[in-house]
């Protein structure tokens, strides 16, 4: 009698075992038909997709391009205004160091000048 609930047990598990096991098989088919339609949809739209991409690439390399040569451009131009402008303070510099002793002894010299005239001014006012 134990034999038979055992071998009972085991057809019953058998049985729910072999019917899990077609759901499973059943739900997986349904999977695959799935990805079957999402697959030929993809393959469908995938050489446009392709397409735009290379296009896009395309794109961007002739912007990059135009950039690169704008970059260069200005780095040119950079250059150039950092050459003027070290010229304009070479000039600067230059022109200081032979302007500013002689400007600055006919200042001394004017200041001389008028401190005379004022003393000259001063002692002639006074004198009674």
């Amino acid at each position: 009698m134990l034999w038979e609930i055992s071998v009972f047990i085991f057809t019953l598990a058998f049985l729910l075992f072999v019917f899990f096991w077609i759901l499973y098989l059943l739900q997986l088919r349904k999977t695959a038909k799935h990805i079957e339609i999402v697959l030929v949809t993809l393959n469908q739209s995938l050489p446009g997709i392709l397409a735009k991409l290379d296009a896009t690439a395309g794109y961007l390399a002739d912007s990059a391009g135009i950039i690169k040569s704008c970059a260069e451009g200005l780095a040119l131009s950079m250059a150039k205004i950092q050459h003027i402008l070290n010229d304009i303070v070479d000039f600067e510099q230059t022109l200081r160091r032979e302007i500013e002793i002689p400007l600055l002894q006919a200042s001394g010299t004017c200041q001389a000048f008028m401190k005379g005239v004022r003393v000259f001014l001063t002692t002639l006012l006074s004198r009674p």
